[in-house]
C-alpha cells in the first residue's frame, strides 16, 4: 500500500509537533512524533535509544538555552506500506539567555523513518545531519554530538 494524502499530512504535522515543541519546550508533545522505541543517530559513537533517552538529550541542548526557532522546508516522504521514510530541511536558531547576545544557527536535513501506529505515524529511526553552522554553540546546553 502507498501512502495517501492523509498518511502524508499526518508525517508533515509530526513534523511541525516537533519543530513547535522544541520551540514552546513543550516535551510531552513528541510522544505525537516519536515510537517508544525510536533510535536517533546523532552523530555520537552510539545511537540514541528509546524516546525517553532521545528527549533527555534534547533537554540537555535546550533547557538552559534562550529561544529558539526550527524552521522547517518541504518533507519528502516515500512510503512503503505501513513504513515510511521522509527528508525534510531545517534552519534551527538558538540565543543565549542573557539578551540574546551569543547565538548559534544550524542548518540541515532531518531523515526519518517512521511506521503507522494505532495512535497515527510515529517516528522509529531519526538522523539529523548539519551541513553548516554558525555562531556559538556553547549557547547549547551540551555539546554538539
Amino acid at each position: 500500500m502507498t501512502g495517501n494524502a492523509d498518511d502524508r499530512a499526518a508525517i508533515e504535522l509530526a513534523m511541525t509537533i516537533y519543530a513547535q515543541a522544541l520551540d514552546e519546550r513543550d516535551w510531552s508533545a513528541l510522544d505525537q512524533v516519536f515510537a517508544e522505541d525510536a533510535e536517533a543517530l546523532t552523530g555520537a559513537p552510539e545511537p540514541v535509544r528509546t524516546r525517553a533517552n532521545f528527549v533527555a538529550m534534547i533537554r540537555g541542548f535546550l533547557d538552559t538555552c534562550g529561544p529558539t526557532q526550527h524552521l522547517l522546508g518541504p518533507t519528502r516522504v516515500d512510503f512503503d506500506g505501513d513504513a515510511a521514510k521522509s527528508m525534510t530541511p531545517f534552519r534551527a536558531f538558538h540565543c543565549d539567555q542573557v539578551f540574546a547576545t551569543r547565538t548559534y544557527e544550524a542548518l540541515g536535513r532531518y531523515h526519518v523513518r517512521w511506521k503507522r501506529t494505532a495512535q497515527g505515524w510515529r517516528a522509529t529511526r531519526w538522523r539529523y545531519g548539519i551541513i553548516a553552522h554558525v555562531g556559538d554553540p556553547a549557547v547549547l546546553g551540551a555539546a554538539i554530538p
